[in-house]
């Protein structure tokens, strides 16, 4: 296919035969799952500190099954707290679009448009009911974790611009990434209903390859979220687990590979868009020489804008949340908390040993208020033969 070609279809992979589709496919799932492996650690830490916000009580059996389990809210109130500053700073009012007027304005000119444009623009975001929602939650999930994601795109389906919120453990870059722009593969995890799948089918932005949803993976992060809201993922998926990655190859086999959005299966890797991310203004040509006419680069479309919190202070890509800064601090309130009321209750319950000569009912010796219990052993033998634990005051 031409380069012309590429840019104009509404799905390449409609006009590319099966055997290219499905090894794009394959190479495009194999990426997917090797960054997904790198960030491991990341989303273990990640679910950790996601649980100590949410005050996830998982069982504990030491030092006894039914011990204190207490989780003190150290992180939820610094996150709570920094949110109730941002979310004002930014959206106050419907004034949410500011503009900056550049160099010299004596009447006034070019504040008045700007003015215009921010006041329209501000009502096209509040408009679309779902912005100042994610907003918010947006701007609580940065705080814990320490970096969200924003993505652009023009919806010619719907015919209006979208800027939705992407969480960070469903936006997976390649290891080497060190920013959005220079990005060689972003991938985004998302889900359809099977409804909204056959329409994108009867339009023609979907191949019809699919067949029944599978079940996503179960990973740290998605396992944290549902044990905090107390729910289980059900055995048949009702959606399809898809996955748009931004990445690049050569469809026109000129030797330079173009940036295109290649939306797929994530369990079975079956391709159903294959989308160009440049436009003809974005394709830059040798103008003279033996090479002139030849592409030498091509000025992709970047769908995605980080937000980070700390930036992390090694240069690595995600940022630093109160998750990291605060999840050690709180962890070790936790456990001083709970050693405390362990400690209460074995000095409250109290325990220790008993002698042969102490001639009780085998069994448990416990007592409630007002009882008193019949032994065979005389005070002084029932005395010397039962010795107290000694539990220290907390």
């Amino acid at each position: 296919m031409k380069i012309e070609e590429l840019v104009a279809s509404k799905n390449i992979a409609d006009g590319l035969s099966e055997d290219k589709v499905n090894e794009i496919g394959r190479l495009c799932k194999q990426g997917f799952d090797d960054d997904e492996t790198s960030r491991a650690p990341w989303k273990e830490w990640n679910a950790k500190a996601l649980k100590l916000a949410l005050q996830v009580a998982e069982s504990k059996r030491f030092p006894w099954p039914g011990c204190a389990n207490v989780k003190f809210p150290l992180l939820t109130i610094a996150a709570l707290a920094w949110h109730s500053k941002a979310y004002p700073a930014l959206i106050s009012g419907d004034d949410v679009v500011k503009y900056k007027v550049v160099g010299k304005d004596p009447d006034n000119v070019k504040a008045d448009r700007a003015s215009r444009k921010g006041k329209y623009m501000s009502y096209k975001l509040l408009e679309n009911s779902s912005w100042e929602e994610q907003t918010d939650k947006g701007l609580l999930v940065l705080s814990i974790l320490g970096t969200i994601f924003k993505k652009t795109v023009r919806d010619n389906n719907e015919k209006r611009n979208c800027s939705d919120l992407v969480m960070p453990q469903d936006l997976v870059v390649d290891y080497y990434t060190a920013d959005m722009d220079s990005a060689t593969r972003v991938s985004h995890k998302f889900t359809l209903s099977k409804n909204t799948v056959r329409e994108y089918v009867l339009q023609g932005f979907y191949l019809d390859t699919l067949t029944e949803p599978q079940p996503a993976p179960i990973g740290a992060l998605e396992a944290a979220k549902d044990k905090a809201q107390h729910l289980t993922a059900p055995q048949n998926s009702s959606v399809y687990n898809l996955v748009e990655q931004s990445c690049l190859l050569d469809l026109d086999e000129d030797g330079y590979h173009e940036p295109y959005a290649v939306t797929f299966e994530q369990e079975t890797g079956k391709v159903v868009r294959i989308l160009a991310r440049y436009y003809k203004n974005d394709i830059k040509r040798i103008e003279t020489g033996k090479n002139k006419g030849e592409i030498y680069k091509i000025i992709p479309e970047n769908y995605y804008t980080k937000f980070e919190l700390i930036p992390s202070p090694d240069g690595g890509f995600y940022g630093l949340g109160f998750g990291l800064l605060l999840g050690p601090i709180n962890d070790s309130v936790n456990t001083a908390l709970n050693q405390v009321f362990d400690a209460g209750t074995m000095k409250t319950l109290g325990g220790g040993f008993l002698g042969r000569g102490a001639r009780i009912k085998g069994g448990e010796a416990t007592f409630k208020p007002y009882e008193w219990k019949t032994v065979d052993s005389t005070g002084d033998n029932l005395r010397n033969n039962i010795v107290p634990l000694t539990v220290t005051d907390a």
